[in-house]
């Protein structure tokens, strides 16, 4: 017994020692920390007491997680001193991925950046510093050195009074870091046998078998909830009475699959529209969704723009509209409509969204917003600007024969008109922080397009 806790107690470095030390010392002198920990600890157990739910997917995934465990045990790829690293992984990446995956619509994404995050150089450069660390001593003196440089350079990065002290905040931060990777490269060069040890490959090896091993379980987890919503969501219409049962379902999980952007469209349009009261048949809905979500072929001489070439235009440039897609029938515009947001830098307070309204066939109103705000970053927010008048410019251009727009947009309001198409720039001072700046270009006599010309597509 004693063995088995010493081997535990020697798997922790010099990194996570002096971290722990730090910690203590901190609960020890400030009592607020502790009464904020304690605070924590309180909120964590009613939630874990009251969360069903939450309990649920606790035991599930450390059961998995001890399956997974064992068996690795079995093969000799795990040991006690491995206990600590396992735990961590769990406690800081497991959870986390599962949820990702979970709750992340595009999970492909998802998968593909946990598997190249435990494999990139930086997991690399993380294991070599866990296994030459530097002395306590060291390290007692230097983390709290960094974490208040750091904060210093977090608080004086957009005031210019203290450039000079984000400056020497920075600059002492990059040599710090350079002498931790001088004095690691030396020791590595003089002991790089390290690295090969049994126990430490292991320890290398643990986080990327963990996370291959969790990578499945977690889609399987997602495709249950995402139908048994579907489900639920299906026997929300109780004006029609659909007969929602596992077939019903499967048919639909065979036309969606995987695919759960697909699926949350195809809710969308059976728990909207008003087909379901002409038929409750999932084969005939099928038929009816695939004809609405057909784009006709482009046609110059109907008034508008391509769509392809607009959604790529704004794809372009970091802005995508995903859900362009079928609504109920428009008097003013069409049938489809997509607006989404630019997610600007953190540091931003700046805000541009973009909206699409037309057709199935064309693009018939597309509309930049602009809400500039006086708390961003100067430098921020010449780029914001920038983007802004760009993605303006090109859009008139696709409708005047690449003519330019030679105003300025932030200082006039415009209306143009042309043969078939006007164009408005609006500029809405909402205070003293905050102005918005309206771009949109319409088709003057929108065209309807009939989604029933599309040759029928078969299920």
């Amino acid at each position: 017994m004693v063995q088995k806790i010493y081997m535990i107690v020697s798997s922790f470095n010099n990194n996570e020692i002096a971290t722990l030390l730090l910690i203590i010392f901190a609960l020890v002198l400030f009592k607020p920390l502790r009464t904020c920990l304690i605070s924590i600890i309180s909120i964590l157990k009613e939630f874990l007491s009251k969360n069903k739910i939450f309990q649920m997917i606790l035991v599930e995934l450390s059961l998995y997680f001890f399956i997974v465990t064992i068996f690795l045990h079995h093969i000799n790829l795990w040991n006690l001193i491995n206990l600590k690293d396992s735990i961590l992984w769990l406690l800081f990446s497991g959870f986390v991925l599962y949820k990702d995956i979970i709750t992340d619509k595009i999970w492909q994404e998802t998968m593909k950046n946990y598997l190249l995050k435990v494999i990139s150089i930086s997991a690399i450069y993380e294991f070599i510093v866990n296994i030459i660390c530097l002395p306590i001593w060291v390290l007692l003196l230097l983390i709290p050195l960094i974490c208040f440089l750091q904060m210093i350079s977090s608080y004086a990065e957009d005031k210019k009074e203290y450039k000079s002290a984000y400056i020497f905040a920075d600059n002492l931060i990059t040599m710090i870091g350079f002498g931790i990777l001088i004095y690691i490269g030396h020791r590595l060069i003089q002991n790089y046998e390290i690295l090969l040890q049994k126990e430490n490959l292991k320890a290398f090896l643990l986080p990327i078998i963990y996370t291959i091993a969790f990578l499945p379980f977690s889609l399987v987890n997602k495709t249950f909830t995402e139908y048994q919503q579907a489900y639920k969501r299906l026997s929300w219409r109780s004006d029609v009475k659909i007969p929602v049962n596992f077939k019903y379902v499967y048919r639909i999980f065979q036309f969606c699959k995987l695919d759960f952007v697909k699926l949350n469209k195809f809710l969308f349009f059976l728990t909207s529209s008003c087909y379901l009261k002409k038929t409750t048949d999932i084969n005939n809905l099928i038929i009816e969704y695939k004809k609405r979500k057909t784009f006709l072929k482009y046609d110059s001489s109907c008034i508008g723009f391509e769509i392809e070439k607009v959604l790529n235009l704004l794809s372009s440039h970091k802005m995508r509209i995903d859900d362009y897609k079928d609504i109920e029938y428009d008097d003013k515009f069409g049938n489809y409509y997509g607006l989404s947001s630019y997610k600007m830098n953190i540091r931003s307070f700046d805000n541009i969204t973009y909206a699409a309204t037309g057709t199935n066939q064309v693009i018939q109103y597309i509309e930049l917003s602009y809400l500039k705000s006086q708390l961003t970053p100067e430098d921020l927010s010449k780029e914001n600007d920038n983007l802004y008048r760009t993605l303006s410019k090109i859009l008139y251009s696709f409708c005047f024969n690449n003519d330019d727009l030679t105003i300025d947009l932030f200082k006039s309001k415009i209306k143009i008109d042309k043969i078939h198409y006007s164009i408005e720039n609006d500029i809405d001072i909402c205070n003293h922080q905050l102005t918005e700046y309206k771009f949109s270009i319409y088709v003057k006599n929108p065209e309807h397009s009939n989604y029933y010309i599309s040759n029928e597509a078969s299920v």
